[in-house]
């Protein structure tokens, strides 16, 4: 019986131990080992009285903690890099469409180096829709280094001009004669060299000039003089040159379209003017047999001039009825009496003749006699402006601008700051004024282009650019250009 009772003393005590050592490793493994171990150990010192044991404390590593929750929201953008836009992208904004066309491109013609017309009208019509009454064609060359053109030629495209007034159509280029085969709203290319002009220089009034052709006034052809003559209507030629006014022809304006009177002299040798002539401005009557020429000098813009009555009323701007409340007149025979280059006002001795609109159709009806072309080339029925059952356009104009540049001659920055001037500023508010305010350019190639912002599409030329008037006035800016006059006034041809 001891002897198991030894043996149930033993198990006891070593479970007891056992048990100890439990609760002594859970309690250092816990949170909270430090307070509960050691008042258990008081507990045990009360009871039995053992010294308390000198425990080393281990820490005890944190857990790693998971960074997920501490991640905080990344609001930023990353930054793109916007590639820097081309010239020739900048003018399309705007409203400049460029062709890039090498030397040896095969739309080149080989002799010339202009660009065929029909091949033009194809190029320009893969980038846009058929939404443009009118193509204007700059060539840029700012140097001689090709010797040849840069512009479109191999042809000749009008179409839908009133009867009466002018060609109806003609259409002559690789793409065909019959003028049904071009695009259906397309009316009328015309071009002009850009070279080295700024702002505030001659393209905008040769703008005006050019358009202003397609509804006239080419009726008349000098080499036909003598026939006129015959007719008993000299004054014919002294009215006309080569498809222009002279400065002669006074109908509520001097018209844009109207050449400088030394132009006529040079095929007029019986009737010399000095080439101080080169000026173009109105002519006054004085009422004493003199007329007061205020002229405008061969500056840039030339503000006074403007389209006169009779091509108002070819443009559909205004009616034979109004025409007829504004008296029209050729001086016939002028000679110098006066000058003064400073001022461009010259004084002239002549003779007055009236004209009315049934005088301009008398000459277009002369015309088909005198040159051989038939009597319904330009004048058929009564003569009066005949649509013919086309849609009026004149007072509201869609004109696409082209520029033509080899690629290895490109436009430079200042010049396409100054020709984004020139289209969407100069062009637009001189055509407005040219037609008293009865007629608007659209430019714009897209609905996105409708107002450029030249100064933020070029803002390095535009922080240097200065006005002309500024730089010295206008008579050192005329001045300056009186020297190239021939090459100017040769555009106007």
């Amino acid at each position: 019986m001891n002897k198991n009772k030894k043996i149930i003393f033993s198990i006891a005590t070593i479970v007891g131990i056992l048990g100890v050592a439990a609760l002594a490793t859970f309690t250092y493994k816990s949170d909270y080992f430090e307070g509960n171990l050691f008042r258990l150990i008081r507990q045990t010192n009360t009871i039995q009285k053992i010294e308390p044991v000198n425990i080393k404390k281990v820490p005890v590593k944190p857990k790693k903690e998971t960074t997920i929750d501490r991640l905080k929201p990344d609001f930023s953008i990353p930054k793109i890099e916007i590639p820097e836009l081309t010239i020739e992208q900048k003018l399309k904004i705007a409203n400049v469409h460029v062709i890039n066309l090498p030397s040896n491109d095969p739309s080149r013609s080989t002799y010339t180096g202009n660009v065929d017309m029909g091949q033009f009208i194809t190029k320009f019509y893969q980038s846009y829709e058929d939404d443009f009454d009118m193509l204007f064609v700059f060539g840029y060359d700012t140097d001689d280094a090709h010797g040849r053109g840069n512009g479109v030629s191999d042809g000749f495209f009008i179409k839908d001009v009133p009867a009466n007034l002018g060609k109806v159509d003609y259409c002559g280029t690789s793409l065909g004669l019959n003028c049904d085969t071009y695009p259906e709203k397309l009316k009328y290319i015309q071009q002009l060299p850009f070279w080295n002009y700024t702002y505030d220089t001659f393209p905008t009034f040769s703008f005006l000039h050019e358009v202003g052709h397609y509804w006239g006034v080419g009726w008349h052809q000098a080499g036909n003089d003598q026939c006129y003559t015959n007719l008993g209507m000299a004054w014919v030629n002294q009215l006309l040159e080569n498809g222009h006014w002279t400065e002669r022809f006074q109908a509520g304006n001097t018209s844009t379209l109207t050449y400088q009177t030394n132009f006529l002299e040079a095929r007029d040798p019986n009737n010399p003017l000095p080439e101080s002539t080169v000026w173009q401005g109105g002519w006054l009557d004085n009422g004493n047999g003199t007329f007061t020429k205020n002229g405008i000098f061969l500056d840039a813009r030339r503000e006074g001039l403007k389209f006169n009555n009779v091509d108002l009323y070819a443009m559909g701007l205004m009616s034979a009825a109004e025409i007829s409340q504004t008296p029209m007149f050729l001086v016939l025979n002028p000679q110098e009496l006066s000058k003064n280059p400073a001022t461009a006002i010259a004084t002239y001795s002549g003779t007055r003749m009236n004209l009315t609109l049934d005088d301009i159709q008398n000459l277009l009806h002369a015309r088909g006699t005198c040159e051989g072309i038939g009597p319904n080339y330009y004048y058929t029925g009564n003569g009066d402006r005949d649509l013919q059952g086309r849609l009026e356009f004149s007072n509201n104009i869609h004109i696409g601008i082209v520029l033509i540049q080899y690629p290895d001659n490109p436009v430079t920055e200042s010049h396409a700051y100054h020709l984004c001037k020139i289209v969407n500023e100069e062009v637009v508010n001189q055509w407005n004024n040219a037609t008293l305010g009865r007629s608007e350019i659209n430019v714009a190639l897209s609905t996105n282009t409708q107002n450029p912002d030249c100064e933020a599409l070029f803002p390095g030329p535009a922080a240097n650019y200065t006005p002309i008037t500024e730089i010295g006035g206008e008579n050192q800016d005329n001045d300056n250009e009186s020297t190239n006059n021939d090459d100017v006034l040769e555009l106007l041809r």
